[in-house]
């Protein structure tokens, strides 16, 4: 059975207490990141981003926590006082080690148990793990690896949000008081605007592997700089030129031995359809 631990003290032994459903799911809540400049050319397709400074903000999460009586409480509240509220979070048998400090404490007492949120805050989030094959990639690459090197299965309704075209961009116009409507640019043609795309994903692997693969993904996507998002529907492969925006998890079950992991991973395409 997988606990929580404080400082590397596992809660349950130590502390009596244990974390609540829920704990997994924030704990790989990916970061998000920080606004990009961007420059929005009326007559080129998309924007053009500042990549360099490209880097995550600070990732804050609430943790649930049991504690069943008064003196696995104290226990509990001692521990997360010590070190001014700093500490380092993590999962027995997982490799989950997070640098955090307590930004706010909730606690409700029914009868003789206590249920303590926690609220930390990661101020500088990294990732760091290996990949573990066995994925089902269904044509979609990430800098040119298959997301099945990942061990990552591509979900429904991924080549939709793919797939769906970005906006047109609206022309340059003239108001004039002395003719009806307006007067619009429309020499350069078409253009179309910056566009966000959702990919829906799935990790199931023995836990350990599932979360080492996760973090690979995570830091790859997240690194500085553009990344190239290659799909494959409806009979054609495209390329995309996109930049990691947000992540979240959708559920997060320990079934038997093994971890599923189902994530959303939102990036943003900023130079309309790469290639074309």
């Amino acid at each position: 059975m997988i606990e929580l631990t404080i400082d590397n003290i596992n809660i349950a032994t130590d502390y009596g207490c244990r974390m609540l459903k829920g704990t997994l799911a924030e704990l790989l809540s990916p970061a998000s990141a920080k606004s990009v400049s961007v420059t929005d050319w009326p007559e080129v397709d998309g924007v053009d981003p500042d990549l360099a400074n490209f880097s995550l903000a600070a990732r804050s999460f609430e943790l649930p926590i049991y504690a069943p009586n008064d003196t696995a409480y104290a226990a509990l509240l001692n521990a997360l006082k010590v070190n001014n509220g700093v500490h380092t979070i993590g999962v027995t048998d997982t490799p989950i080690s997070i640098n955090t400090r307590i930004t706010g404490l909730n606690v409700e007492r029914q009868m003789r148990f206590y249920t303590l949120m926690v609220a930390f805050t990661e101020d500088n989030p990294n990732y760091s793990g290996t990949p573990s094959a066995g994925g089902r990639d269904l044509g979609y690459k990430l800098d040119g690896v298959p997301l099945g090197n990942y061990g990552i299965d591509v979900l429904k309704g991924t080549e939709h949000s793919v797939f769906t075209p970005s906006k047109a961009k609206r022309n340059l116009t003239i108001e004039s008081a002395l003719s009806g409507g307006q007067i619009y640019d429309a020499a350069g043609g078409l253009v179309l605007a910056q566009k966000s795309c959702r990919l829906r994903l799935r990790i199931i692997k023995p836990i350990s592997n599932a979360i080492n693969s996760y973090y690979a993904f995570l830091h790859d996507l997240t690194r500085q700089g553009s990344h190239i998002l290659t799909a494959t529907g409806g009979g054609l492969t495209r390329s995309f030129n996109v930049y990691y925006k947000i992540g979240r998890v959708t559920d997060c079950t320990l079934i038997q031995d093994k971890l599923w992991i189902e994530f959303e991973i939102e990036l943003e395409q900023y130079k309309g359809y790469a290639g074309d």
